[in-house]
């Protein structure tokens, strides 16, 4: 879910961007809205790249499920 996560949450910041860019008139403003682009696709891919490497590490995490007893009895 974090892979899909990373992927929406890529979509909108592009989506934002590149509409700031296109309707950036000021030549200063576009140049940093393309370098904006530009950081942001990196940082997906950064962040891509980590989720799919830790996707093969296993993590154990201790979460109580359930209170209460078990009674063992033999049959």
């Amino acid at each position: 879910y974090r892979i899909d996560s990373l992927k929406m949450s890529h979509k909108a910041r592009m989506g934002t961007l590149m509409d700031q860019l296109n309707s950036a008139t000021n030549s200063n403003i576009r140049i940093m809205k393309e370098s904006q682009i530009k950081n942001a696709m990196h940082d997906y891919e950064q962040h891509l790249n980590d989720l799919e490497t830790s996707k093969n590490k296993a993590d154990i995490f201790f979460e109580i499920m359930a209170y209460g007893a078990i009674k063992v009895v033999s049959i």
